[in-house]
């Protein structure tokens, strides 16, 4: 079990890279400090999710959540390889750590399903300012083409956010911010014009009941695409809150032959002390 802890510009991040299942986000939010190994190992080992009343053992919420772990949550991939193979099980997986282009803290996954012979590569980057970004790839290495539905990155927020936080609009009226409780099941925003409109979310937050410009805690996230697109955020029953998103496909849009990959778009996040952070 590999853990990778990225901070810059008062955020940390704190992944977990098991070698027989995807990557997940432990914690997201603010600087952790310098930690040993030691002090890592036994931080993760609080956060990491505990059993509840649904399954017998911990859910694992990965980057790209899977039904086979027990997520009943939206999944992270849908898709099929003409009715089969819809719950893929990522099971051979290396990480990378790596420095990117401007000094960002970068990890590069790959991993792969020997049963359905899907590759899924995942990239995720801190970058010194503390915004985050993520995007996902996937490639059929099957023989039947694989209709591809959707895939989305899902981040975990930590703590009991109470409000969420978006912004809607028309023309010459845009970017009208809404906000409202945070509940238990899905607050979904999507896009379906074709192109970025006046009544996009634009960044969808999750907050504490507290937030103003110079207060409170909100964790936000954008999909870094113009064409269609969906954010969502997700409280579970268990009192697990998500914000995940990614491009919205048409049915029929993507089937990926023998061979070929689909790239998302970026989705950001970011986290700040206040909406001015």
């Amino acid at each position: 079990m590999h853990l990778h802890h990225f901070r810059a510009a008062g955020v940390s991040i704190l992944l977990e890279c098991p070698s027989d299942a995807l990557p997940a986000i432990l914690h997201w939010g603010p600087d952790l400090g310098a930690l040993d190994a030691e002090a890592l190992g036994h931080l993760a080992a609080e956060l990491r999710p505990r059993a509840d009343q649904t399954v017998e053992g911990p859910i694992r919420t990965a980057l790209v959540p899977e039904s086979r772990t027990g997520w009943a949550g939206l999944p992270g991939l849908s898709g099929h390889h003409q009715g089969e193979h819809w719950s893929p099980a990522f099971t051979g997986v290396t990480c990378d750590q790596r420095t990117g282009e401007g000094g960002d803290q970068a990890l590069a996954v790959s991993a792969t399903d020997p049963h359905t012979r899907l590759d899924l590569g995942l990239t995720v980057e801190l970058g010194p300012s503390g915004l985050l970004r993520a995007r996902a790839e996937l490639r059929n290495r099957h023989d039947l083409p694989y209709t591809l539905d959707a895939l989305h990155l899902v981040l975990p927020v930590p703590g009991d956010p109470a409000d969420l936080l978006d912004q809607a609009g028309r023309w010459s009226k845009e970017r009208i911010p809404q906000r409202r409780p945070l509940t238990v099941g899905t607050h979904l925003r999507e896009n379906r014009r074709g192109r970025t409109g006046a009544d996009a979310a634009t960044v969808l937050f999750a907050a504490t009941a507290d937030l103003g410009f110079r207060r409170g805690e909100a964790w936000g996230l954008h999909v870094g695409f113009s064409g269609n697109h969906r954010h969502y955020a997700e409280r579970t029953a268990t009192g697990r809150t998500m914000l995940g998103g990614g491009e919205l496909l048409l049915p029929g849009e993507i089937i990926l032959a023998t061979g070929e990959t689909y790239e998302s778009p970026w989705v950001y996040a970011t986290y700040g002390r206040g909406l001015d952070e």
